[in-house]
């Protein structure tokens, strides 16, 4: 009789933690369902034009690629345009005399 009591008892432990992590489970399908709040505040400042999270996201990463290529742009923008354009070589006084005559 005491083997099925602590059966008994065991079984009642393990539906607990088994409706305990259900739950645990629930919220966070819940909580992953919700948008963040990067998403939410383009919602809420696009006066209304954005009214999907798809939307935002893609507002997001407009702006993303938007800001990397400003940074490319600003970090080998004058290397790139030294490279492609050389400034034009002018000659000193001395090779103008020498060129007039």
């Amino acid at each position: 009789m005491d083997g099925n009591l602590e059966i008994e008892k065991a079984l009642e432990e393990f539906e607990q933690s088994a409706q305990k992590e259900q739950v645990i489970k629930t919220v966070a399908k819940e909580k992953l369902d919700e948008p963040s709040r990067m998403i939410k505040l383009v919602m809420k400042y696009s006066g209304g034009a954005i009214k999907e999270e798809r939307q935002a996201e893609y507002v997001l990463l407009s702006f993303a690629i938007l800001f990397f290529l400003i940074s490319f742009y600003l970090f080998f923008g004058d290397y790139l345009s030294r490279k492609l354009f050389p400034p034009p070589i002018v000659p000193d006084e001395e090779e103008m005399m020498n060129f007039e005559q």
